[in-house]
Protein backbone atom coordinates (compact mmCIF):
# COMPACT_ATOMS: atom_id res chain seq x y z
CA UNK A 1 0.00 0.00 0.00
CA UNK A 2 2.75 2.56 1.14
CA UNK A 3 4.36 1.49 -2.93
CA UNK A 4 1.43 2.39 -4.17
CA UNK A 5 0.55 5.95 -2.24
CA UNK A 6 3.87 6.75 -3.18
CA UNK A 7 3.96 5.91 -6.52
CA UNK A 8 0.37 7.61 -7.14
CA UNK A 9 1.93 10.86 -5.25
CA UNK A 10 4.98 10.90 -7.60
CA UNK A 11 2.72 10.42 -10.75
CA UNK A 12 0.89 13.95 -10.35
CA UNK A 13 1.86 16.92 -11.79
CA UNK A 14 0.29 20.08 -11.13
CA UNK A 15 -3.48 21.11 -12.46
CA UNK A 16 -5.97 23.58 -11.72
CA UNK A 17 -7.66 23.31 -8.45
CA UNK A 18 -11.44 23.48 -9.95
CA UNK A 19 -10.85 20.81 -12.10
CA UNK A 20 -8.94 18.43 -10.96
CA UNK A 21 -9.31 16.93 -7.17
CA UNK A 22 -7.73 13.42 -7.18
CA UNK A 23 -8.32 11.24 -4.14
CA UNK A 24 -5.23 8.86 -3.39
CA UNK A 25 -6.01 6.37 -0.59
CA UNK A 26 -6.03 8.73 2.28
CA UNK A 27 -5.03 11.55 2.78
CA UNK A 28 -6.95 13.71 0.06
CA UNK A 29 -4.39 15.03 -2.74
CA UNK A 30 -5.15 18.14 -4.93
CA UNK A 31 -3.42 19.47 -7.83
CA UNK A 32 -2.28 23.51 -8.46
CA UNK A 33 -1.63 25.20 -11.85
CA UNK A 34 -0.32 28.64 -10.42
CA UNK A 35 2.69 27.04 -8.26
CA UNK A 36 5.15 24.63 -9.14
CA UNK A 37 4.24 21.87 -6.86
CA UNK A 38 4.45 17.98 -6.50
CA UNK A 39 1.15 17.78 -4.63
CA UNK A 40 -1.30 19.13 -2.01
CA UNK A 41 -3.06 17.76 1.04
CA UNK A 42 -6.24 18.73 3.13
CA UNK A 43 -5.33 19.29 6.41
CA UNK A 44 -7.76 21.13 8.85
CA UNK A 45 -6.33 24.53 9.77
CA UNK A 46 -7.11 26.77 13.59
CA UNK A 47 -5.64 29.52 14.96
CA UNK A 48 -3.84 31.01 17.61
CA UNK A 49 -2.71 34.54 19.04
CA UNK A 50 -0.74 33.91 22.03
CA UNK A 51 2.39 36.35 22.48
CA UNK A 52 5.66 34.85 23.26
CA UNK A 53 8.24 32.36 21.82
CA UNK A 54 7.39 29.39 19.11
CA UNK A 55 8.84 26.02 20.11
CA UNK A 56 11.85 27.14 17.89
CA UNK A 57 12.38 29.96 19.90
CA UNK A 58 11.49 32.30 17.40
CA UNK A 59 9.47 35.91 18.59
CA UNK A 60 5.75 34.87 17.03
CA UNK A 61 4.90 37.27 14.13
CA UNK A 62 2.82 36.80 10.88
CA UNK A 63 3.80 33.64 8.53
CA UNK A 64 4.63 31.24 11.25
CA UNK A 65 2.81 28.44 11.72
CA UNK A 66 2.49 25.25 14.21
CA UNK A 67 2.54 21.72 12.59
CA UNK A 68 3.36 18.21 13.02
CA UNK A 69 6.44 16.98 14.09
CA UNK A 70 7.05 15.35 10.39
CA UNK A 71 7.53 19.12 9.45
CA UNK A 72 10.70 20.16 10.70
CA UNK A 73 11.42 23.78 12.40
CA UNK A 74 11.95 25.82 9.33
CA UNK A 75 9.69 24.14 6.54
CA UNK A 76 8.13 26.45 4.14
CA UNK A 77 4.65 25.72 3.60
CA UNK A 78 1.97 27.13 0.92
CA UNK A 79 -1.49 27.28 2.46
CA UNK A 80 -4.60 26.90 0.01
CA UNK A 81 -8.31 27.84 0.63
CA UNK A 82 -8.12 30.16 4.00
CA UNK A 83 -8.91 33.11 2.17
CA UNK A 84 -7.15 36.53 3.24
CA UNK A 85 -4.62 34.35 4.98
CA UNK A 86 -3.45 32.35 1.75
CA UNK A 87 0.37 32.27 1.31
CA UNK A 88 3.95 30.87 2.62
CA UNK A 89 4.39 30.14 6.07
CA UNK A 90 7.05 29.23 7.95
CA UNK A 91 7.01 25.84 10.23
CA UNK A 92 8.16 26.84 13.92
CA UNK A 93 6.05 25.98 16.61
CA UNK A 94 4.49 22.69 17.53
CA UNK A 95 1.16 22.26 20.09
CA UNK A 96 -0.63 19.34 22.22
CA UNK A 97 -3.46 19.54 20.04
CA UNK A 98 -1.33 19.75 17.01
CA UNK A 99 -0.88 16.07 15.26
CA UNK A 100 -1.40 14.85 11.76
CA UNK A 101 -2.96 16.91 9.15
CA UNK A 102 -3.65 20.11 11.51
CA UNK A 103 -1.71 23.16 11.24
CA UNK A 104 -2.21 26.23 13.49
CA UNK A 105 -1.63 29.85 11.89
CA UNK A 106 -0.39 32.31 13.82
CA UNK A 107 -2.67 35.93 13.67
CA UNK A 108 -1.70 38.44 16.04
CA UNK A 109 -5.53 39.26 16.54
CA UNK A 110 -7.54 37.23 19.43
CA UNK A 111 -10.52 38.10 17.63
CA UNK A 112 -9.28 37.67 14.50
CA UNK A 113 -8.33 34.07 15.21
CA UNK A 114 -11.75 33.75 16.54
CA UNK A 115 -13.03 34.71 13.28
CA UNK A 116 -10.58 32.38 11.43
CA UNK A 117 -12.18 29.17 13.27
CA UNK A 118 -11.57 26.13 11.88
CA UNK A 119 -11.15 25.48 7.97
CA UNK A 120 -10.09 22.80 5.90
CA UNK A 121 -7.06 24.24 3.99
CA UNK A 122 -4.71 22.51 1.66
CA UNK A 123 -1.00 22.51 2.11
CA UNK A 124 2.35 22.05 -0.42
CA UNK A 125 5.67 22.05 0.75
CA UNK A 126 7.59 24.89 -0.52
CA UNK A 127 11.38 24.13 0.80
CA UNK A 128 12.11 21.22 3.35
Amino acid sequence: MRRFLLLALLGIGCGTLRAHTEVVSRPEVIRFDDAPCLAARKFVATAYALPGRTASGARVRRGLIAADKRFAFGTKLRIHGAGPYDGVYTVADRGGAIRGQHIDLYIPSRAEAMRFGRRVVYIEVVAG
